[in-house]
């Protein structure tokens, strides 16, 4: 009884402190900005957000995925304008294999890579204009 009471008011104490779960992401919590690329290591837009602006990805270098990351991607997202074309490599170099993630029209585009061979697989990104 003593012990069940003390992981009771362990537990609550852990929580009114702000020690809870985070929260899982969402598709809203990329919608919300413009300008940037989201990526999701769950698919359908779940699980972790790695969100990024346009000018902390570069255009003329490599962004490797930081650990964590690295081979852990699902969903992408461009929350952009038509513009730009997302290279995603599976190295952490930008080289070796890649895909070009881009939007036909409009401003953003949202891409699952569940049960493709890119699922999992991305290493680094940079941008290009189209």
């Amino acid at each position: 009884m003593i012990r069940k009471a003390f992981i009771t008011l362990a537990t609550m104490a852990l929580v009114v402190a702000g020690w809870a779960a985070p929260a899982v992401a969402a598709l809203s919590d990329c919608t919300a900005y413009s300008g940037v690329v989201c990526l999701w290591k769950d698919g359908n837009a779940g699980g972790s957000i790695w969100r990024q602006t346009l000018a902390q990805i570069p255009s003329t270098s490599c962004r490797a995925l930081e650990a964590g990351w690295n081979n852990a991607v699902t969903t992408v997202r461009l929350q952009t304008t038509g513009q730009w074309v997302l290279q995603a490599y599976d190295n952490s170099t930008c080289t070796g294999a890649v895909v070009e993630i881009f939007q036909n029209s409009g401003l953003e585009f949202t891409y699952d890579f569940t049960g493709n061979p890119w699922n999992n697989k991305i290493s680094s990104v940079k941008l290009r204009v189209k």
